[in-house]
């Protein structure tokens, strides 16, 4: 149900969770194939997966998070959780735009989601309350951003 932010919101969730298994399971580096079982509705699907297949599945995965994100972003834009995961949707896909070979991309995406930030401290949001961790996450996309990290 499109109108329902909630259930959008759990969509854009599992998208984003989809993203990172496909890029967990990608093939250590070196390796060429690595078998792999992806549980399929109750039973199991023996596959060698193909890196670009799984990273174009991951890529569409964070693509399709980011676009319901970003309605309810714009819907609700005072909804602090809805604008920081819409920028945490941005870095991921710069990071992978990065590993990728497309610096201009990533570093389109990585402005993004640091915009996005500067946006929810415009409005009002203290970064002050956030964890340590999400702080050295602002400070590492701040870089990013700027063209000084990755």
């Amino acid at each position: 149900d499109p109108s329902n932010a909630q259930w959008q919101w759990n969509l854009s969730a599992c998208h984003e969770r989809l993203g990172d298994v496909l890029l967990r399971i990608l093939p250590a580096e070196g390796r060429t194939r690595r078998r792999s079982r992806l549980a399929i509705g109750g039973g199991a699907l023996s596959a060698y997966p193909d890196s670009l297949a799984i990273r174009d599945g991951a890529l569409s995965a964070y693509r399709d998070s980011l676009a319901i994100r970003e309605r309810l972003a714009t819907i609700d834009p005072s909804n602090e959780g809805w604008q920081w995961a819409l920028s945490v949707i941005h870095e991921r896909l710069g990071d992978m735009l990065s590993a990728q070979g497309d610096p201009g991309g990533a570093l389109n995406r990585w402005r993004e989601a640091y915009e996005n930030l500067a946006g929810m401290q415009r409005r009002g949001f203290s970064l002050s309350a956030l964890s340590p961790a999400d702080r050295k996450r602002i400070v590492r996309l701040r870089a990013k951003a700027t063209g000084k990290g990755e």
